[in-house]
């Protein structure tokens, strides 16, 4: 008898298996909003589930302490008010530039459900996808990880896909023009190893996890998301469409190619040490290259290679955009190689004594921002693997003390993270214990 009914539980399973298929098949995916991710049997627990693979409370993090929850509002304040008015954009919140990114905005192909609201801000889809598709048989625990992702769950645990999806509005092509820049807006430096860090966790990373995701280290992390940004910059600055314009577009490029620091010397070409300035935004390369040639010295014999074409060509039009296109190529490619072979801790060691002294970038800021979140990724996955000696770990303070005094010190989150990579690295100093 017990046979019997477990096998018409499996038929009755299998049944709305298939019914779920046809109708993905049949229908435009549907973003459902919140509320079906947030009631108190799926992921709105009061605390986490002490049996199973997911904890169940991922709804109540995000409503009660993810930064994204209020993006929608953000529109709405004062400061909201002043960048639209200043961009001239006088539907402000409900400017279709702003709500973009401020919002869950369907993705091409699929629309919104009848629950979906703007109030809502960057919610659970904005990241995870469109859920009309998969999420009945998610809910029901009919599918395994595999078989959600291939009914239209993102992958976020692939570095590759969330560094893209991340991107959209966080990278150098996300949307934040210079107009908002001069606006008002925040410049959107990413780092994808940071951002994930610091983002409140609604997962635990556990021996489950690691069964089921394969997670990178967090090295491979700032390798592909540093690589992701390179390569979103010069693709969109060898656009064939944008290239032909008089003018490119200023976001993509150096701040510091046309701003002088107020604290600076406001005759620069006076001083003794005064250098060009670097128009081309290219902070992240320094420390792509040290992480190519801990992986693969021939990508980094070819970064060099575009680089350097790049920069000559920077006056020449008719061969510059195909110069970014190529520059954007090979950092792709590294991506692509890092997320086969992740990167070791050995390998973030040699990247780490690869890179330039921090003296090297006191005359870039956004190269010295880079460097340190570099340095914190490769650092981190170094230490974890036991493989920094004290001599390394002493070396690595004294560089992450250098880029925080070249650029004043750390934000106040940034101060927070780091302030932890910081007491880490004087234990290892005095002995080498891993990082917690």
């Amino acid at each position: 008898m017990r046979v019997g009914r477990a096998l018409l539980s499996f038929g009755i399973l299998a049944f709305f298996a298939i019914l779920d298929a046809d109708q993905t098949k049949a229908e435009t995916p549907l973003v459902l909003g919140v509320a079906s991710c947030g009631t108190a049997t799926c992921h709105n627990a009061a605390q986490p589930l002490a049996i199973g693979s997911v904890a169940q409370n991922e709804y109540r993090i995000w409503s009660t302490t993810d930064p994204h929850r209020l993006a929608f509002k953000a529109l709405s304040s004062d400061a909201g008010l002043a960048i639209a008015r200043r961009a001239g954009l006088g539907a402000g919140p409900e400017e279709g530039l702003c709500l973009s990114c401020h919002t869950t905005t369907p993705p091409p192909g699929a629309a919104a459900g009848p629950h979906l609201t703007k109030e809502e801000g960057v919610s659970c889809e904005a990241c995870h996808g469109a859920s009309s598709p998969w999420i009945g048989p998610h809910s029901r625990g009919v599918y395994q990880y595999d078989e959600v992702l291939a009914a239209g769950l993102f992958a976020t645990a692939d570095p590759s896909a969330r560094a893209g999806m991340c991107a959209r509005c966080h990278g150098p092509d996300g949307g934040v023009r210079h107009t908002l820049l001069a606006a008002g807006h925040p410049r959107l430096d990413f780092d994808l190893a940071s951002f994930s860090r610091l983002q409140p966790a609604h997962y635990v990373v556990d021996s489950d996890y690691r069964q089921r995701k394969h997670p990178p280290t967090e090295a491979a992390i700032w390798a592909i998301g540093a690589s992701t940004t390179v390569s979103a910059r010069f693709r969109a600055l060898g656009d064939p469409a944008r290239s032909a314009a008089l003018f490119p577009e200023f976001s993509l490029l150096s701040c510091g190619g046309c701003h002088v620091p107020l604290h600076e010397n406001v005759r620069p070409a006076m001083a003794p040490n005064w250098r060009p300035r670097e128009i081309l935004d290219l902070s992240e390369i320094p420390a792509l290259r040290a992480v190519a040639l801990a992986t693969s010295p021939a990508l980094a014999a070819e970064i060099d290679g575009r680089v350097q074409t790049l920069k000559a060509s920077i006056s020449r039009r008719a061969v510059f955009a195909a110069a970014a296109l190529d520059l954007a190529t090979v950092t792709d490619r590294l991506a692509v190689s890092l997320k086969t072979t992740n990167l070791s801790g050995a390998q973030a060691l040699v990247a780490l004594q690869s890179l330039p002294d921090a003296t090297a970038m006191a005359a870039n800021p956004a190269a010295a921002e880079s460097a340190l979140r570099a340095i914190a990724a490769l650092a981190r996955t170094s230490l974890e693997s036991g493989v920094a000696s004290p001599a390394d770990a002493r070396h690595l303070l004294a560089q992450l003390e250098s880029l925080s005094t070249l650029r004043g010190g750390d934000p106040p989150l940034q101060a927070a993270d780091r302030a932890g990579l910081r007491a880490a690295l004087v234990r290892a100093a005095g002995q080498t214990e891993m990082i917690r």
